[in-house]
Order: C-alpha cells, then structure tokens, then sequence
C-alpha cells in the first residue's frame, strides 16, 4: 500500500523521524524494498547530493524450502521419518503434525514422525509450523503416507474321498 507522508523538520534540526505502517500479512515472500526521496526544501533549506534512500524490510515469513514426497510403509513395521525444519519468522518456531495413523507419534522438537503402526490405510497428513509473532505466522505442508496390510488371506478348499465318518 503506498503511503504519502510529509516530514517536518524544524529549524536547526538536522534529524527527524517518519513512522510508515508495515502489515505483516500471510503471503510468503522474500525481503521487500522501498524509495524515499527529501523533497521541497525550505527558503532556508539545502538538500545535499544524496536525496532518495532505499529502505529494506527483511522478509518473516516462515516456509519449508523442501516438500514431502509420499510415504509407504508396511503394516506392523518400524517408521522413522525425519520432517525438514521451517525457516524465517520469530523465533522459535513450534511443529505440529495431524492425521498419522495409530501406532506413530510425532517428536515436535526433532521434528521425527516414528513408530509401529497399527492402523492400514491411506492418510492425509498435515504438518505446520508457527512462529511466536503476534498475530502468530505459520506454514504447511501437506503429504500422503499409505500403509499396507501385510495380511495374505488364502482359500483352502479340502477334498475327501470317501465317506465322512
């Protein structure tokens, strides 16, 4: 949002400040630059050489720069799956997964889902990270882990010559 301010500086001043709202908003994105140029001086006024300044805001948005490809495991069998960490935002930052199966927990500080699990199925798992800004920032990411059944169901079928007795 642009924003047209006009900055006062009075008479034998040589410093004066101007406040220029920044919405921390929930877009992701890198550093973001702005100009600001001394204008207009005064009867009295001289601006020397250097009139416009570039200004920097440092990017706080949180975001995983690795993606989560698709899990399979076998039902009753070990999962130790290690989930890449978060950068930016306002440290520290706090880890949550939703959606495992029964059998597996997540370690929130070693970022380490593990376990035996019990439950067969497809599962849509959510893993999110929140910053301590207030309002609070977070990022998501979202994977599927499979876990197939080992069971092996056979059919007999069982011939007898003669008579039952």
């Amino acid at each position: 949002t642009a924003v047209n301010a006009s900055l006062v500086i009075a008479s034998g001043t040589t410093v004066s400040a101007q406040s220029i709202p920044i919405i921390n908003d929930a877009v992701a994105e890198g550093d973001e630059t702005f100009s600001a140029e001394i204008g207009n001086p005064g009867p009295a006024a001289v601006i020397g050489a250097t009139n416009t300044v570039t200004i920097t805001i440092t990017g706080n948005d949180i975001e995983f720069s690795a993606t989560i490809a698709s899990l399979t495991y076998a039902l009753n069998t070990p999962v130790a799956v290690t989930l890449p960490a978060a950068t930016g935002g306002s440290a520290p930052l706090s880890y949550a997964l939703a959606g495992h199966p029964t059998g597996l927990s997540f370690d929130y500080n070693s970022h380490v889902l593990s376990g035996i699990a019990t439950q067969s199925g497809l599962f849509a798992l959510t893993y999110t990270a929140t910053d301590s800004a207030n309002p609070p920032d977070t990022a998501s990411l979202s994977f599927t882990l499979t876990v197939e059944s080992t069971e092996i169901k056979l059919r007999l079928r069982i011939f007898l010559e003669g008579p039952l007795q």
